[in-house]
């Protein structure tokens, strides 16, 4: 997982990643599972 982030640094991604991470302190997990499921397809398919 870290070595995504790493190798796929680009706008999209920290955008993402911070949704992620303010979606964790509101407490808000289905948002997050979709999100990282989103994030994940979109690193698949590059």
């Amino acid at each position: 997982m870290l070595l995504i982030f790493i190798n796929i640094i680009n706008i999209d991604m920290l955008v993402i990643l911070v949704v992620i991470i303010n979606g964790f302190y509101v407490k808000q997990p289905k948002i997050n599972i979709f999100l990282i499921k989103e994030m994940y397809d979109k690193t698949k398919n590059q």
